[in-house]
C-alpha cells in the first residue's frame, strides 16, 4: 500500500533549498546579488554540488519563476474554489494583488526585465504566462460560461494586464477602495453587463 503523501527525495529537498535561499536573496538584495558561490557558501555546500542542480544564474533564476508562477496558480486555485461567480473574481484580485504587491512581484519584475536581455529567459516568460493565462482563462469560463475560447483568452489578459498595472501602483490612497475599484473593472471585462456587488 502506498501512501497518500509523497515523500521528498534527498535531491528534490536540497533542490527546494537551494531555490527557497535564492528567491530570499533575489528579494531582498536584489539580482546582482544572486551569486552562485556566494549562494553556496550560505547553503554550507560546494559550488558545484549547487551546480549539479542549477549549472548557471539563469537557470537558477528560471527555475525560480516557474516555481514563482506555480505557486500563484496554486493560490489562485485555493481563492476561487467554492466562490460563487463575483466573489471568485474578487477573490482572484485580492489574492494576485497581495502577492504580486510582495515579494512575488519583485520574482515577476526580475523576470520581465531579464526577458528583454535573455532568450532563454524570454522562453521562460513565455511559458509563466502561457500557463497562467490558461488558468486565468478556465476560471472565466466558469464564472461566465457560454462564450468561444477567443473571448475567454481575450479577457484573461485584459484581466491580467489590469492586475499587473494595479500591482505596480504605489500610490493608491485607501487600499480597501483601490481593491474594490480593481475589482469592479475586472468584473467589467470578465462578465461584461453584470453590475459588480
Amino acid at each position: 500500500m502506498t501512501s497518500a503523501v509523497r515523500r521528498q527525495t534527498r535531491g528534490e529537498a536540497s533542490r527546494a533549498r537551494i531555490l527557497e535561499e535564492a528567491r530570499s536573496v533575489l528579494v531582498e538584495k536584489g539580482y546582482d546579488a544572486l551569486v552562485l558561490r556566494q549562494l553556496a557558501t550560505s547553503l554550507d555546500m560546494r559550488l558545484g554540488n549547487l551546480q549539479y542542480y542549477f549549472p548557471n544564474r539563469q537557470a537558477l533564476v528560471a527555475a525560480l519563476i516557474e516555481a514563482e508562477v506555480a505557486a500563484d496558480i496554486e493560490a489562485l486555485q485555493r481563492a476561487v474554489r467554492g466562490a460563487e461567480p463575483e466573489e471568485a473574481l474578487a477573490r482572484i484580485v485580492r489574492t494576485l494583488l497581495g502577492r504580486w504587491r510582495s515579494e512575488s512581484g519583485v520574482v515577476f519584475a526580475t523576470m520581465t526585465f531579464l526577458a528583454t536581455q535573455s532568450d532563454d529567459i524570454r522562453a521562460v516568460y513565455l511559458r509563466t504566462y502561457d500557463a497562467f493565462y490558461a488558468e486565468i482563462e478556465r476560471v472565466l469560463e466558469s464564472i461566465d460560461p457560454g462564450h468561444s475560447a477567443s473571448v475567454y483568452a481575450t479577457r484573461g489578459r485584459l484581466v491580467t494586464a489590469l492586475l499587473d498595472g494595479a500591482a505596480m501602483q504605489t500610490r493608491v490612497g485607501e487600499r480597501r477602495g483601490f481593491l474594490r475599484a480593481v475589482t469592479e473593472a475586472a468584473t467589467a471585462i470578465a462578465m461584461p453587463g453584470r453590475e459588480p456587488r
